[in-house]
């Protein structure tokens, strides 16, 4: 999900750079799974590659092609065997929490599978054990309330707002489900 922050405050490199280096980690770690676990192996390595690659520039001693491309095969190669000992799984779509015990399959999210490779449509929303028992129970402002508090007073964002927020995010899911 994304979050921004609040207008009146731009970023500083540092933070900035850690952003980068957040978004970096968490999609190798995708990538590095799932070239593991055979999706479209050609694809998913090109994108662990190019993304080790960005962290590598982040990462390194120097900033030229050469050791830019040593220093992402090496990330590559530590993302890969990170991922045979502890596979990525995603976190909850609603909350943040992990692990995801749910898949909501698109485009309706009427139906959901236990585990990432049962999916069988494009796009997902993943839940935790206690997002599955609200959505179960259509309890949509309880699901506002969990992934609000994760970001109250995060980057300046009150709760009023947080809510706001995670009410338009979970819109998408409630119309598709309900075909409204």
């Amino acid at each position: 999900m994304f979050w921004s922050m609040p207008f009146d405050h731009r970023p500083s490199d540092a933070e900035r750079l850690d952003a980068i280096r957040r978004h970096a980690h968490d999609s190798l770690r995708y990538f590095a799974t799932a070239a593991l676990g055979g999706e479209d192996r050609d694809w998913t390595r090109a994108y662990l590659d190019l993304t080790a690659n960005y962290m590598a520039l982040a990462e390194g001693d120097s900033l030229d092609d050469r050791s830019m491309l040593e220093k992402g095969s090496e990330i590559a190669d530590r993302y890969l065997d990170a991922a045979k000992r502890d596979p990525w799984t995603p976190p909850c779509s609603f909350c943040g929490d992990s692990p995801a015990v749910a898949w909501f399959e698109g485009p309706r999210f009427t139906h959901s599978v236990d585990a990432a490779d049962k999916v069988r449509a494009e796009g997902a929303w993943t839940a935790c054990a206690r997002c599955l028992e609200l959505v179960r129970a259509d309890d949509r402002e309880g699901l506002v309330w969990r992934d609000a508090k994760r970001f109250e007073g995060r980057d300046g964002v009150d709760l009023e707002r947080a809510m706001t927020m995670a009410r338009d995010m979970h819109e998408k899911f409630w119309k598709a489900r309900t075909g409204a």
